[in-house]
């Protein structure tokens, strides 16, 4: 019965309420939970959240701490007074990338002042007018712009300290729906899916120069349905199912995320081969 309750502990990743962390959740923390996710009201300021982050980590090192922090509109840190960091339509609207990755750090420094490990960033969705939820979170309305800015605020998250986490997988920039008040469809072809939407995704786990790893640590999938999904093919084997574009979840990449201590508990599971090859599932999601 232990080994079951470490086997699901190990792919959660719950939220609390406060500043202070329950004690069912420092039990579950040494009985092999995978993280926690922190919200606004668990972060009213710097010295707040790393006070609580520090309690997390004592009672178990490897327990992953992760946020939503994407700078402009979408900041828990900074929920109080708003981002002191621009948002991403802002930064791909200047298009310097040299400006995006210093903001990618500067935000990464903040959050690990926090002794936040992994941040639930950056938004990689194609943006369309008049989408609901992503708008001002994308960093625009073409892919390629999407996947170079993508991409250089990734870095400067893990050059701030932190891991980073590409969202929300396969696209959502092109519903017209809330996916937090309803079920959105994307309704894209799979030729139009691969040179849209997946773009920004592909070159942001495609390794950087070298021996760089890639931007990004792991993977959230969107709350959203996508009828193409079955042209849309998993894993080498040409058995292998389609993407599912259900429920979200985040995958780590194969390289370990900076300064993330929690580690993947499950075994390896299938991903697009030209995005994510051989990640390994962490953590249920829901979209944000």
């Amino acid at each position: 019965m232990n080994d079951v309750r470490r086997a699901v502990h190990g792919v959660l990743l719950p939220g609390f309420t406060g500043t202070t962390p329950p004690a069912w959740l420092l039990d579950a923390a040494r009985d092999g939970l995978a993280g926690v996710v922190l919200f606004a009201h668990n972060t009213p300021d710097v010295a707040t959240t790393a006070a609580l982050t520090t309690r997390l980590h004592d009672a178990e090192p490897d327990l992953l701490v992760a946020t939503d922090e994407e700078g402009g509109d979408v900041s828990r840190l900074e929920a109080a007074t708003g981002s002191s960091l621009p948002g991403a339509a802002a930064l791909g609207a200047v298009d310097d990338v040299r400006l995006t990755g210093a903001a990618g750090e500067a935000l990464g420094r903040l959050l690990a002042a926090a002794g936040v490990d992994l941040d639930l960033a950056p938004v990689l969705d194609v943006d369309t007018p008049g989408n609901p939820v992503i708008g001002v979170r994308a960093f625009g309305t073409d892919a390629e712009a999407v996947a170079r800015h993508g991409v250089a605020f990734a870095r400067g998250l893990q050059r701030g300290g932190v891991g980073t986490c590409a969202k929300h997988f396969p696209g959502h920039g092109s519903t017209t729906v809330d996916s937090h008040l309803a079920l959105p469809v994307v309704e894209a072809d799979a030729r139009t899916l691969r040179g849209r939407d997946l773009v920004p995704f592909a070159a942001a786990f495609a390794g950087g120069p070298g021996d760089e790893g890639p931007a990004a640590d792991a993977l959230m999938t969107a709350h959203v349905v996508v009828p193409a999904q079955d042209r849309l093919r998993v894993g080498a084997d040409r058995g292998a199912e389609g993407v599912a574009g259900g429920a979200g979840h985040a995958r780590s990449s194969p390289g370990d995320a900076p300064a993330a201590r929690g580690q993947a508990r499950t075994a390896p599971t299938a991903q697009p081969a030209e995005v994510v090859p051989g990640a390994a599932e962490v953590v249920p999601e829901r979209a944000r």
